[in-house]
């Protein structure tokens, strides 16, 4: 039996899960467990502290006895990009010849700074669209990818692969539910042609009514009983259903990371930075005075982790507490729900969505109730339970236990498993620095001179000082495939067609630029002027104005309250909006013979309404815009 295991290195801790597998049987779950990581030593995806991410791989392979020295890590971050193509089929030349281009055309900066890779997604070859190829293209940043070289070869472990967690998880989560419904090993591997559907999933029970207290525990999730067909149409989108939408959101420490997939294709690939469980801790730990670890403390002992932690030995008034901990979740929840409107909006056909939701951050006590009062009713939530399928070799593991480590580490499981995936036919994602050798001279020949390729390594001598048996491996795959590149001026004139489109492509968004560049998205700001609205104001008109490059731009309301103090409690009300600038109300009038009803009475006489006009200036880019979600990020970046 082989051994391998799939490490996610996040902000606040890192995971792994150890699996075994062999050619014949399928892989169960030997090992699994964290360590926590000092504070800064990862940041949005990037190793800060080398040394430290180190010494946390060490300790956690000592402490969990882990036996596999074969891993693989995750790439994810706003210097990991993905796009999914559709293109002409063509050959595995020409293939590469074309992922060159596609790649040069869509990421920021020289090619020769990212590794680049792709693969199959198997799950639109069960599409009938044609004649068509349809890929995951991958691209990560070289400085970004050598940090996790180091840090894993100075811990004393092979990293076999670097793969891409969003590709991960899509393509493992299609996989488990083919254990389920009983496909062989050598189907699995091979990647048959039979519909992929979700594993058995939890569903979200009604809330409990007080915004917080055990919201995650298990005993709030409920199992739906077989498994449900969540990918049906995504294999299958001719049958006449809307299109469905699939949003897979991990909340991390410091970052979330939402990817949605639209009838198989992985449409949005996004990491929404400086947002995740950890600004709940920064607020608990502000609002009490106590320092970081003890505000973890306080956080996990109210969610999902609370029969693992003691009282917690700090001055908390219970309410206050909850009032905290709910803002900063509603933070979270309403940046996932930007996000995911943002794509919805763009579409012009009703869609079935369902979100799967995991990651540590997602334990925090009440996360899914908001969570689930912020999307709209008709959108489907779910746990995120990628165990499911996997038979789990732990001992003495509580259900409890499993409902924990499925929520904080399905990005591990994913990670170990895309090795098994691997050991076939298939071809998986692989960031290493050997592939990334092969890249540049792909590139190099594709693009200038389509001429044979002859690739030289001893260039590398000194990135691979650490790993020397690897480059021996690399030295000698290149030396057994006899690597030629024949793309000659007939096979790139076949690549014609797809500069073309990408031509197309980009004149329509510098049209779309030069439109929206100014625009606001008016109707997530409507939505918090109202939250912000006092219960004695109601507006009577409403008016906006994109800013025209020569001044910001502005609001303007008619507005009618209940007393005189009515205009003062709007400003203060608006003005607390951080979009909202310098609010001011420019006239006022009081008609004596009305009033509100149940108004309070004032020296013997009910307070009179008054009509008033108020103006204010927004802030610099107040919403997330169209330009925002359209072109920097609404796409894969």
């Amino acid at each position: 039996m082989k051994r391998v295991a799939g490490v996610d290195i996040g902000s606040f801790a890192i995971k792994a899960v150890e699996i075994e597998y062999d050619s014949k049987s399928l892989p169960r779950i030997s090992n699994f467990g964290l360590v926590t990581l000092p504070n800064g030593a990862v940041v949005g995806g990037e190793i800060r502290d080398a040394a430290a991410v180190t010494a946390s791989i060490k300790r956690l392979w000592n402490q969990g006895k882990f036996s596999s020295t074969e891993v693989v890590v995750g790439a994810s971050g706003s210097r990991v990009f993905i796009r999914d193509l559709e293109l002409p089929k063509m050959t595995e030349q020409e293939l590469k010849g074309a992922m060159t281009i596609e790649a040069a055309q869509f990421l920021p900066g020289d090619i020769n700074e990212y590794r680049v890779d792709y693969e199959s997604n198997f799950q639109m070859k069960r599409v009938p669209r044609g004649n068509l190829d349809y890929m995951h293209l991958v691209a990560g940043d070289v400085e970004v990818l050598s940090e996790y070289e180091v840090a894993v070869a100075a811990a004393n472990l092979r990293l076999a692969a670097i793969d891409s967690s969003f590709i991960a998880l899509f393509r493992t989560v299609s996989l488990l539910d083919e254990i389920a419904s009983g496909s062989s090993v050598s189907e699995l591997l091979k990647s048959s042609s039979k519909v992929v559907r979700f594993p058995k999933i939890n569903r979200v029970k009604a809330d409990k009514g007080d915004g917080l207290l055990e919201a995650n525990d298990s005993s709030d999730l409920e199992s739906k009983g077989d498994s449900t067909d969540l990918l049906d149409a995504l294999a299958d989108p001719m049958r006449g259903r809307s299109s469905q939408v699939i949003v897979i959101v991990v909340v991390g420490a410091d970052k979330v990371s939402v990817g949605i997939a639209e009838d198989g294709m992985l449409t949005v690939a996004r990491s929404l930075d400086d947002i995740g469980g950890d600004l709940v801790t920064k607020s608990i730990a502000r609002e009490f005075s106590v320092d970081l670890a003890t505000a973890e403390a306080i956080k996990r002992s109210l969610g999902a982790f609370s029969d693992v932690y003691e009282e917690i030995d700090a001055d908390i008034d219970p309410k206050r507490l909850r009032t905290v901990v709910r803002n900063g979740i509603d933070e979270i929840t309403e940046a996932i729900t930007t996000t995911l409107s943002s794509y919805l909006f763009q579409r012009e056909e009703d869609a079935n969505v369902r979100v799967l939701v995991g990651g540590g951050g997602s334990l925090t006590a009440g996360f899914y109730e908001a969570l689930r009062q912020s999307l709209s009713p008709e959108i489907e939530l779910a746990r995120l339970d990628m165990f499911e399928s996997i038979e789990l070799d732990v001992p003495d593991l509580s259900s409890a236990d499993k409902d924990r480590i499925a929520s904080v580490m399905p990005e591990a499981l994913a990670l170990a498993l895309s090795r098994w995936i691997g050991s076939g036919p298939r071809h998986v994602v692989n960031l290493l620095s050997g592939d990334a050798a092969l890249q540049r001279q792909i590139r190099s020949a594709s693009l200038y001179s389509g001429a044979a390729v002859v690739v030289i390594i001893a260039g590398l001598a000194g990135l691979y000082l650490l790993h020397n048996n690897e480059l021996t491996n690399i030295n000698s795959q290149i030396s057994q495939s006899d690597l030629q590149i024949t793309l000659d001026a007939a096979q790139i004139a076949q690549l014609s067609p797809v500069a073309g489109v990408r031509t197309t492509l980009t004149n329509a968004e510098n049209q779309v630029r030069a439109v929206l560049t100014n625009d606001v998205n008016w109707s997530v700001l409507i939505t918090k002027l109202n939250s912000a609205t006092p219960n004695d104001v109601w507006w009577t008109n409403f008016s906006g104005i994109s800013s025209s490059g020569s001044g910001p731009a502005t609001v303007s309301f008619g507005a009618m309250g209940c007393s005189q103090q009515s205009p003062s409690h709007w400003i203060n009300g608006i003005g607390s909006l951080s979009s909202i600038l310098d609010p001011w109300v420019s006239s006022s009038t009081t008609d004596s013979g009305k009033s509100c009803t149940n108004a309070p009475v004032v020296n013997g006489a009910s307070a009179n309404i008054v009509t008033f006009s108020s103006t204010a200036t927004l802030a610099p880019n107040p919403t997330p815009s169209r330009f925002q979600s359209y072109l920097i990020g609404g796409g894969i970046s």
